[in-house]
């Protein structure tokens, strides 16, 4: 029986509004404009469908030299309200045209001052589910604050983050916070007051400090805690192996426990963690532990005895080298276990998801673990036996010969999923197996990489219904029409073409409508013709995602027209367009095809353009009317003179070689949606003097540079978030100017 299973959402836009809901509330609300605000009606109508998400720093976000201060307005005024405020220094917190406090759920106060705290009351933000405070000093008010905090006076507040917690008052109780993080130096308080009123606490991050006063803890303060399940607690001041043991005693359900010390700490470098003596503890008081960390402990003075614990490799449980040798292929783990013990003997040959890789030199091990081989790769053409391997998986053949490729057959890897045969060139993949791989005797097989597919040939009523994911080089287009009848499932298809110009032959038709969504062609000796590529889109009408490289004989409108007509389903289209006509000439009738293309173009409001400018294809797109609007992405080579002042829209851009007028006209707001820079070979920057600045940089990659262009880089982008680089600091790298130059 044959199940197929369908394919799940792999595009951002084909997430449920739930799930997109759920991700925009970590985004923070300027970031949140920027990248999706306008994009289609949709993300609109899920932007302005609820202010859960509305998240702003006040007043950085609405300050006059704001870069989105309008948009940011325009929006925010549309929900009438927000979500989430932070207030990052310590100015007056006012009521605004769009802060209303009684919707405020989340409140952030960086610097908070004493009218700040006093203004936090259950009367003015009664909805509120989440309040950080940073550090102050106004006692009087923290004290009022505390009082309202832990004795239900804020009924939907679920998580809590505190400083100065160090006065005894009379609290009721909290039952709705299952978050909480404290700073407090006296332990008993936390015991006998903010564990008590927090009877529902789950997850607790305590900054706890002890004191001189005080030596252990006493037995019976309050009944113990029974919910506690995660524990950070940062230790500081006088802590022992005993004090952490009469603290402990009152959380005994605590499941995972982090501990922490800073570096810095001079009390806690008399700490001496004795870990026979603290899992003894662990035992005693926490019997629910399932994970510990000591992360960031001072070790200057730290005694561990390494004497209680074991340290050899055979003394650990057989589970635990199971999973050790997960991560091991088998060649390593036979030149490294096997023969040691029987022990390691027996567990090597218990294993059942064996990875190998054969060269020259091991071929003697496929014999040894035939049966556990899940996934094989083969880098040798010498005969090698695999007929006992029929539990396989995965299978390469990276320098396939006919012998190792006639051992490939369904009754013997009845369970392949994934196939790769490569073979020298001079080698076509044979009749029987193309037949057999083709005629779902692999039930299985989900994605094959095929090379010279040449003699091809169909048989009636075969066809492969698991194949879902195909890479094929053929000598003839025919070849992917045969493909496509034979895969009615397949998803993805990357075709490379070697032959000459044959005469293809209209397809049959049921394949007129296949459900083929990426397809991909690479024809590096420039022999596919447009007319074949025409007949091809015939069939695959349903494609979203399309790659083109190849020699276009037609002019560059003519194909964009063609594509857009026949593929009514496209939004991702690469063209890597190496020749064309020259039809960059201006004249009425080019005009009037453009105009005819462009009406077609604003059809697709989702379509992404990739466009590789070349020196032989730059002309293709010169006209100022068409392309621009919809570039997604601009791989410039070498040589090429770009204006980029034509691709406004571009999302990502990549340079070869770049110079620094290129990189001045980005600064200078040339391209305002540009989020992605790519620039593989770069010259030296000059130092950082403010003249450069990429606001809208998120993504900054550059092959080869030295340290002072990354100072210029980093000064540069304000907003960056990922810097991918290789520095280089030699003598003829390195540039070092002078204060004076």
């Amino acid at each position: 029986m044959n199940i197929d299973i369908p394919q799940l959402p792999y595009k951002f836009e084909n997430l449920p509004n739930e799930i997109l809901l759920e991700i925009f509330d970590y985004v923070h609300l300027n970031d949140l404009i920027r990248a999706f605000y306008n994009l289609n009606y949709r993300l609109n109508s899920i932007l302005f469908s609820s202010n859960t998400h509305l998240y702003i720093v006040f007043p950085d976000d609405i300050i006059g030299n704001s870069t989105h201060k309008k948009i940011l307005l325009d929006f925010i005024r549309r929900q009438r309200y927000i979500a989430r405020l932070r207030l990052s220094n310590d100015g007056p917190l006012l009521e605004h045209e769009f802060i209303r406090f009684p919707y405020i759920r989340s409140l952030i106060l960086d610097i908070p001052t004493s009218k700040h705290i006093e203004m936090v009351s259950p009367k003015q933000f009664p909805r509120l589910e989440y309040l950080r405070v940073g550090y102050a000093s106004a006692t009087v008010q923290l004290n009022k604050l505390h009082q309202h905090i832990f004795s239900n006076g804020f009924p939907l507040l679920k998580k809590c983050s505190l400083n100065n917690i160090g006065e005894y008052q009379s609290w009721t109780g909290s039952p709705s916070i299952y978050s909480l993080g404290i700073w407090s130096n006296d332990p008993r308080l936390v015991i006998q007051r903010v564990l008590c009123a927090s009877m529902y606490l789950i997850s607790f991050h305590l900054f706890l400090k002890w004191p001189s006063t005080y030596s252990i803890l006493q037995d019976q303060i309050i009944p113990q805690h029974t919910h506690l399940k995660y524990l950070k607690l940062h230790l500081s001041g006088l802590w022992t192996l005993e004090k952490l043991d009469s603290f402990l005693a009152y959380i005994p359900t605590v499941k995972i426990l982090d501990l922490s010390s800073s570096y810095f700490d001079s009390l806690m470098i008399y700490f001496q963690w004795n870990f026979k003596e603290l899992s003894y503890i662990f035992s005693c008081r926490l019997p629910n532990l399932s994970h510990f960390d000591l992360p960031g402990l001072s070790c200057s003075t730290t005694i561990i005895h390494w004497s209680d614990m074991s340290t050899r490799l055979e003394s650990l449980p057989n589970e635990i080298l199971t999973d050790m040798f997960i991560y091991f292929d088998i060649s390593s783990l036979y030149h490294s276990f096997s023969g040691l013990n029987q022990r390691f003997n027996n567990l090597i040959q218990s294993l059942k998801h064996h990875a190998l890789i054969i060269e020259k030199h091991n071929l003697s091990l496929i014999e040894l673990y035939a049966s556990q081989i899940m996934r094989l790769k083969i880098n040798t053409p010498l005969p090698i036996d695999i007929n006992e391997c029929s539990n396989l998986i995965s299978l390469e053949l990276c320098q396939a010969s006919k012998n190792q490729i006639e051992q490939i057959r369904s009754d013997i890897m009845p369970n392949l999923v994934y196939l790769t045969i490569i073979p020298p060139y001079h080698i076509s993949l044979p009749m029987e197996f193309t037949q057999e791989v083709f005629s779902n005797s692999f039930h299985h097989l989900r994605s094959a990489r095929l090379s010279r597919l040449d003699t091809f040939e169909l048989l009636p009523g075969f066809q492969s219904l698991s194949l879902r994911t195909l890479y094929i080089t053929c000598t003839n287009a025919n070849t992917i029409h045969r493909v496509l009848q034979a895969c009615p499932n397949l998803f993805s298809l990357h075709a490379q073409f070697f032959g000459q110009h044959h005469h293809i032959v209209e397809p049959i038709s049921s394949v007129y409508n296949h459900s083929l969504e990426k397809f991909l062609l690479d024809d590096p000796y420039h022999n596919f013709s447009f007319d074949t590529l025409n007949t091809i889109f015939l069939c695959i009408p349903n494609v979203k995602y399309l790659v083109l490289q190849f020699s276009c004989r037609v002019p560059f409108i003519h194909l964009v027209e063609n594509i857009l007509t026949r593929l009514t389903q496209l939004d991702h289209f690469e063209c890597d367009i190496l020749e064309s006509p020259n039809d960059h000439m201006v004249n009425v009738e080019i005009i009037q095809q453009m105009n005819e293309c462009f009406r077609v173009l604003e059809s697709f409001h989702n379509l992404k353009f990739v466009f590789y400018l070349t020196t032989s294809n730059n002309s293709l797109i010169s006209n100022d009317q068409i392309f621009p609007v919809y570039g997604h992405t601009l791989i410039v080579d070498s040589n090429v003179d770009v204006g980029l002042n034509r691709f406004s829209n571009i999302r990502r851009l990549k340079f070869e070689w770049f110079s620094m007028t290129e990189l001045a006209r980005i600064s200078a707001n040339v391209l305002p949606y540009l989020e992605e820079l790519n620039l593989v070979y770069i010259a030296t920057l000059r130092p950082y003097n403010g003249s450069l600045f990429l606001s809208t940089i998120r993504t900054l990659k550059t092959r080869f540079t030295d340290f002072s262009s990354y100072q210029t880089f980093l000064s540069a982008c304000a907003n960056l978030s990922c810097f991918q680089c290789s520095i280089f600091t030699s003598d003829k790298c390195n540039y070092i100017e002078s204060p004076n130059t």
